[in-house]
């Protein structure tokens, strides 16, 4: 990565864990990985792997688009 580099958190995401009432630490316990790694992921700075995002979409009921696409 360049100093250039922007990363695009993913407000959608953060939005529907507001919503549920789920902190950054919960998920990241779903998701078998650490609260730091997951603040990374959801701020842009590190990409979720696909298991990672089935879980998610299935957590909140939702589909693919309604969280990672803008």
């Amino acid at each position: 990565m360049n100093a250039n580099t922007q990363f695009k958190p993913l407000l959608k995401l953060k939005g529907l864990r507001a919503q549920h009432m789920m902190t950054q630490a919960d998920i990241a316990d779903k998701l078998g990985i650490s609260k730091a790694t997951y603040n990374r992921k959801e701020n842009g700075i590190g990409q979720f792997d696909a298991n990672e995002i089935t879980c998610i979409l299935k957590m909140f009921n939702v589909n693919y688009e309604q969280i990672f696409i803008s």
